[in-house]
């Protein structure tokens, strides 16, 4: 159990280890790249990936529910202004 929580806190892992695989809620953002209004506005709508809840460290989200999520986001299709 403490390898888990040793991931899931990159601040206590030594340097070599391999990126966390639990995010907190802040890093969670950062990772897909959404700001903080972004990510609650998201989240309000039950758009991201749920999160699992550790006891006695609260809520993190799994890194590769993150990055599916990502990867089946739909491209945008803004219009570019053509000058004529």
């Amino acid at each position: 159990m403490n390898e888990v929580l040793k991931i899931a806190r990159p601040e206590e892992a030594s340097p070599g280890d391999q990126p966390p695989l639990l995010l907190t809620q802040e890093q969670a953002w950062e990772f897909v790249g959404l700001s903080r209004s972004g990510w609650y506005a998201l989240r309000a709508t039950g758009e991201l990936p749920k999160p699992i809840s550790i006891p006695g460290t609260g809520q993190r989200w799994r890194r590769r529910d993150l990055a599916q999520w990502v990867d089946g986001l739909k491209p945008s299709r803004k219009r570019r202004h053509q000058s004529t």
